[in-house]
């Protein structure tokens, strides 16, 4: 025998939200007589395949494609009792693609820096030692002027920034395993998330934790991959100098608190300081934007 319109054993249904999902499922009960069901099972809905339609079906408006089917042969006498859910399923829709979330974090620090303006990137050092001049031993020392109501510390936002893949093999090849081992490098491009564009060596990108998400026999295997940036409220420092110097020990005059020369001791220096111009870097660069922004589902 073979099955007519799936349509004519509708026995029930039912449409409602799945909260652990989140998203609209459809729960469709089929009545089918003994004397239809086909040995070959052709024309059984399988996971996978396409929504029903017409008759009091298409009054359900069913999306997506089946999820999950159940088949109870001695349920009810003279007929097979075929339990069909239907859904949007990420994997069925669309393999290699990623979706963003992100959270704020705020993390306090002492304040060393400051800054002219909210888009300068140029900081001031408020707090700290500024270099001696040459063969002296007396440090000058910048701090917070005291007394005055200002913080000594500050709440730094941090933007947290995560890309949830789902690769096949495929896109595992062309978007993971060219930043599998970049975990700690920046940004080199502007990149939009979220309507914000976070400006170059702006984010920093922390590795990614990859799993098996879905290995169905006759389909593609489906990686889930959290990729994850951290986004600095400035920047993020790439490049440094190093300077020489030699250390020597030199007596200093002890003064009192009327100026007056009371004695000498011997001081630990440094002298003769040369800067090196050469930049050098200790985190790598990569431009992340163009790899992933063209599977990011918006």
């Amino acid at each position: 025998m073979a099955l007519a319109a799936l349509n004519t054993y509708l026995h029930d249904g039912e449409a409602r939200y799945d909260q652990a999902a989140k998203a609209d499922r459809w729960y469709i009960t089929l009545s089918i007589p003994d004397s239809d069901w086909p040995a070959d099972w052709t024309g059984v809905p399988a996971r996978g395949s396409a929504a029903p339609v017409g008759g009091q079906l298409a009054k359900f408006n069913i999306q997506g494609t089946c999820l999950d089917r159940s088949i109870k042969f001695y349920e009810r006498a003279g007929y097979t009792i075929l339990r069909l859910t239907y859904g949007l399923d990420i994997i069925n829709v669309e393999v290699n693609t990623a979706y963003v979330t992100g959270r704020t974090v705020l993390v306090e620090q002492d304040i060393e820096y400051a800054y002219t303006n909210d888009d300068s990137e140029t900081k001031t050092m408020v707090v700290g030692v500024e270099n001696p001049a040459a063969n002296k031993g007396v440090l000058t020392y910048r701090r917070i002027t005291p007394n005055a109501g200002y913080d000594t510390t500050v709440e730094l936002p941090f933007q947290q920034i995560r890309l949830t893949c789902f690769f096949n093999a495929e896109g595992i090849l062309a978007k993971m395993t060219p930043i599998y081992g970049l975990a700690g490098a920046l940004t080199t491009a502007a990149w939009t998330v979220f309507g914000y564009e976070f400006a170059i060596n702006q984010l920093m990108y922390r590795g990614a934790t990859i799993g098996l998400y879905r290995d169905t026999p006759g389909a593609d295997r489906i990686y889930k991959c959290d990729l994850d940036w951290l986004g600095h409220p400035f920047v993020w420092n790439r490049l440094l100098k190093y300077s020489t110097y030699e250390k020597v020990a030199m007596e200093m005059d002890v003064i009192d608190s009327a100026g007056n020369v009371v004695g000498g001791r011997v001081v630990q220096t440094f002298r003769n300081e040369t800067d090196v111009a050469t930049d050098y870097q200790y985190r790598k660069e990569y431009d992340f934007a163009t790899l992933l922004n063209g599977i990011i589902v918006t």
